[in-house]
């Protein structure tokens, strides 16, 4: 509960840190605080830096009962725009892990709860547009499961430490591409690169490296 978590914006110019009770944003040259929020009872459990500059911070309330919520904070501004709390069957307070697409269209929702839930939402947080109930063999609770979009967010790649395949998604229409098999689990550092090379950690030391054979044209910053 008390980690921090810590996020760069796309300019190199700010970094934002999260952790329980609060949300503060630093210039990331001289690390003096431009901005700051009070989340109450609520803690950070990921945030991310759109391209356009807000913070979209993943929370949950420390209190047992209390919902985990997606919010859009202007910290220019010091405003909240949107607070969504994406349902999960079985459900009620998911902790969630941030990602998303190079072209800043698609925010991925990793539910860390079992079995594990992938979800895809609009930059704005205006509405869901796919689903996907991830196939992770243990339903252990100390499974590391990580997550990347493809630039455009067509595509989303999954790992795990204990299901040792690689799984390529079709984000559209909520379906699996890909299934590779590997002979190791993977840590939950997982991305695609600009030549749509899916690059991912092994659980045993050093990377893999995949040719997803999906384009991906660079996304200009």
């Amino acid at each position: 509960v008390g980690s921090t978590k810590i996020a760069l914006s796309l300019d190199d110019r700010y970094l934002a840190l999260g952790s329980m009770n609060c949300v503060v944003v630093m210039d990331a040259i001289t690390l003096q605080p431009v901005a700051s929020t009070q989340l109450g009872i609520n803690y950070v459990t990921s945030l991310l830096f759109r391209r356009d500059g807000l913070l979209i911070l993943a929370t949950k309330e420390s209190r047992s009962e209390g919902p985990s919520g997606i919010q859009a904070w202007d910290w220019r501004t010091k405003t909240t725009l949107k607070t969504v709390y994406p349902p999960l069957e079985g459900q009620s307070r998911p902790t969630w892990e941030l990602s998303q697409s190079a072209d800043g269209e698609r925010i991925a929702m990793l539910s860390r709860a079992f079995p594990a839930t992938l979800v895809i939402w609009d930059r704005e947080l205006q509405h869901e547009v796919g689903r996907l109930q991830l196939q992770v063999e243990s339903a252990s609770r100390e499974d590391f499961i990580g997550v990347a979009l493809s630039p455009d967010g067509s595509r989303a790649v999954t790992v795990s430490r204990f299901n040792t395949n690689v799984q390529v998604w079709d984000t559209v229409r909520s379906s699996l591409l890909l299934n590779l098999p590997d002979t190791d689990g993977h840590t939950s550092v997982v991305g695609f690169n600009r030549f749509g090379q899916i690059i991912t950690g092994r659980w045993s030391g050093g990377v893999t490296i995949w040719d997803s054979g999906y384009p991906t044209p660079p996304i200009s910053r």
